[in-house]
C-alpha cells in the first residue's frame, strides 16, 4: 500500500500549495501567477485521484484474478484427489478380479479332479459288478448243471449195469464203475460188457456226490457217468458205492493217488 500513501501525500501537498497561493493572492491583491499555480495544483489533484482510481481498480482486478487462481488451484487439487481415489479403487477392483479368477481356477481344477476320480471309481464299480454278475451266472450255471446231473443219476439208480449210449448236447454218455485210473486214462468196468478205457485230461471235471474232486482222488469202485467228446471225458459225475458209504478209519478216508 506504499503507492496509495504516496498518492495521498502528493494530493495533500498540492492542497497546501494551493492554500498558500490563495493566501498570497489575498494579501498581494491577486495576480496571474497565483491562478496558474492553482490550476496546476488542481491538475495534480485530478491526476492523483485518477491514479488512485486506477490503482484501486488494478488492486480489485488483482484480487479477482487471485481469487480465480485460488479457485482454479482448488479445482486442480480436487481433481487430483478424485483421480487418486479412482486409481486406488481401480487397483482394488483389479486385485479382487485376480483373486476371484485364481479361486475360480482352483475350484475348476478341484472339480475336474473330483469328476475324474468319480469316473474312475464308477468304472471300477461297473467292472466289479460285471465280474460279480458273471461269477454269479457261472455259479448258477454250474449249480443247475450239477442239479440236472444229480436228478439224472437219481432217475437211473443202478448205473453199473450196462453201457448206455446217448446224445446229450452232442456228447456220448458212458456209465459204469471205476476200475482204475492211470495217467490220462480211466478204466471203466461195465458188468456183462467188460471194460472200456476213457481218455481224461486237464479239461476233465470230476465230481463226487456233487462235490468237485480231483481225478486221482476218485474212489475205485465208485459208480460214474462220464460225458465223452471225441474220446475224451469232459465231465465225470461219481457216486460212492454202498460199501464206500460205511464209516471208515481215518487212514482209509483219504485214498492215496495212484501213480
Amino acid at each position: 500500500m506504499h503507492w496509495k500513501s504516496a498518492i495521498l501525500a502528493a494530493g495533500a501537498a498540492a492542497t497546501l500549495v494551493l492554500a498558500g497561493c490563495n493566501r498570497q493572492q489575498g494579501t498581494g491583491g491577486g495576480g496571474t501567477a497565483g491562478e496558474e499555480v492553482s490550476g496546476k495544483v488542481k491538475q495534480a489533484q485530478e491526476k492523483s485521484r485518477s491514479a488512485l482510481d486506477k490503482a484501486s481498480s488494478a488492486q480489485k482486478e488483482a484480487m479477482r484474478q487471485q481469487e480465480t487462481a485460488s479457485r482454479a488451484q482448488q479445482d486442480v487439487q480436487k481433481k487430483q484427489q478424485e483421480l487418486q481415489a479412482a486409481q486406488q479403487k481401480a487397483q482394488e477392483e483389479t486385485q479382487k478380479a485376480q483373486q476371484a479368477q485364481q479361486q475360480a481356477q482352483q475350484e475348476a481344477k478341484q472339480a475336474q479332479q473330483t469328476a475324474q476320480s468319480s469316473q474312475e471309481q464308477a468304472s471300477q464299480e461297473q467292472q466289479r459288478a460285471q465280474q460279480e454278475a458273471q461269477q454269479r451266472q457261472q455259479a448258477q450255471a454250474r449249480e443247475q448243471e450239477q442239479q440236472a446231473q444229480q436228478q439224472q443219476g437219481q432217475s437211473q439208480p443202478g448205473v453199473g449195469g450196462s453201457q448206455q449210449m446217448g446224445t446229450q448236447q452232442g456228447s456220448q454218455v458212458l456209465s459204469g464203475s471205476v476200475s482204475s485210473i492211470s495217467g490220462n486214462q480211466l478204466v471203466l468196468s461195465q458188468p456183462g460188457q467188460g471194460s472200456q478205457t476213457i481218455q481224461v485230461g486237464p479239461q476233465t471235471r470230476a465230481f463226487l456226490d456233487g462235490q468237485p474232486i480231483s481225478l486221482e482222488a476218485l474212489p475205485s469202485g465208485s459208480q460214474i457217468r462220464a460225458q465223452v467228446e471225441n474220446g475224451t471225458a469232459t465231465r465225470i459225475d461219481a457216486t460212492r458205492s454202498q460199501s464206500q458209504q460205511q464209516p471208515q478209519l481215518p487212514s482209509q478216508q483219504q485214498p492215496s493217488p495212484q501213480q
